[in-house]
């Protein structure tokens, strides 16, 4: 057992350092400040050049292949809505910095396809009327290669100071301006068919699809002629399999067959 006197020489030992260390702080205050001055800036630097917030993308071959991957929101303006209903969207990054005196190269329109389904008349009219020129997020579905370019498709979301956000896709089947495509460029895409979001996302469309259909909105008041001798439910069992909601069929089966 340590003696009272060795515990008291402890204590006192101990008592010694920290009032060492406390006059040394206060001795090299400002240095210590300016150190971690340094310190979190560098972290800073350093954390926006990992997250690209800065970075302006001018061509779909510029986003990482990590970002689609993980299906990254990006913000962006619409400048222009082509015939096929292609969005051609100029990126704005989190952080825009401007250096003086300094000519900035041109940015370019990224042109974003809205994932997973085919647009119409109707529904280019309405993207025209209700997103050119607008401020988007848009989210990285997936992203193809067609010939010598890449073809983005995204999901897409009006950003509402007060209320809930428009999701462009969704609300353009909800109202039967659209209907699901099929799809074919997702199956040559890599993780799609296991990804839950892509999953989620299509069963969100198929159930807005079903909905247009058995309420008879926009494309789906001009049917066949011959669903209307046909009970309610017949008639929106037809209409929905005329969309390839096979392809949530295919996707879970492939999902089960890899694992």
């Amino acid at each position: 057992m340590p003696s009272d006197e060795n515990k008291v020489t402890v204590k006192h030992s101990d008592k010694n350092i920290l009032n060492a260390f406390q006059v040394f702080v206060d001795s090299n205050y400002r240095y210590i400040q300016t150190g971690l001055y340094v310190i979190g800036g560098i972290s800073i630097i350093y954390i926006a050049r990992t997250v690209r917030t800065t970075t302006v993308f001018r061509h779909v071959s510029d986003i990482p292949e990590e970002y689609v991957q993980k299906q990254v929101r990006l913000q962006g303006q619409v400048k222009k809505v082509d015939d096929d209903g292609v969005l051609h969207v100029q990126h704005v990054p989190i952080l825009r910095i401007r250096i003086p005196f300094k000519k900035e190269s041109a940015i370019g329109s990224l042109p974003l396809h809205l994932a997973c389904i085919d647009i119409g008349p109707e529904g280019r009219l309405w993207l025209q009327q209700h997103v050119q020129e607008k401020t988007i997020w848009f989210h990285l579905m997936h992203r193809s290669k067609h010939l010598n370019h890449y073809v983005l498709h995204s999901k897409v979301e009006i950003p509402k100071t007060f209320g809930r956000n428009i999701h462009v896709n969704e609300e353009l089947v909800k109202k039967g301006l659209c209907k699901i495509s099929q799809l074919s460029d997702l199956e040559g895409a890599k993780g799609v068919s296991t990804n839950q979001n892509m999953l989620l996302y299509l069963d969100r469309l198929v159930k807005f699809e079903h909905y247009a259909a058995s309420k008879r909105l926009g494309m789906w008041t001009q049917s066949d002629k011959l669903l209307k001798n046909q009970s309610l439910p017949l008639k929106v069992i037809m209409a929905v399999l005329k969309s390839p909601v096979t392809l949530i069929k295919w996707l879970y089966r492939k999902r089960r067959t890899k694992r």
